[in-house]
């Protein structure tokens, strides 16, 4: 859940600016990713619909939601990742 379920928290998520890029996203921008360079979210973000988000602004809004997470931090005390979101199949395919 978003916030951990804390509905204020929540509101006060969706009503703020997006997060400052992180030094790698801002890194790769200056090298021209162009993944990176479709990163930053726009200040109207919780206002969008999904399909005028690209696929880097979907990295971002996890990240807000979500919180940053450390690749290989060795933190043992990480949360799991939870359940898998992607599909295996195509829908209507027996």
């Amino acid at each position: 859940e978003v916030c951990k379920g804390n509905k204020e928290a929540a509101k006060d998520l969706i009503g703020a600016e997006p997060l400052p890029l992180p030094k790698q996203v801002l890194d790769a921008r200056e090298l021209g990713d162009c993944f990176a360079l479709s990163q930053e979210l726009p200040m109207d973000w919780a206002s969008k619909r999904p399909e005028e988000l690209t696929p880097g602004q979907f990295v971002e809004l996890t990240r807000l939601i979500f919180g940053p997470k450390e690749l290989n931090s060795g933190d043992e005390n990480q949360e799991p990742l939870g359940k898998k979101v992607w599909r295996k199949l195509k829908h209507g395919s027996d």
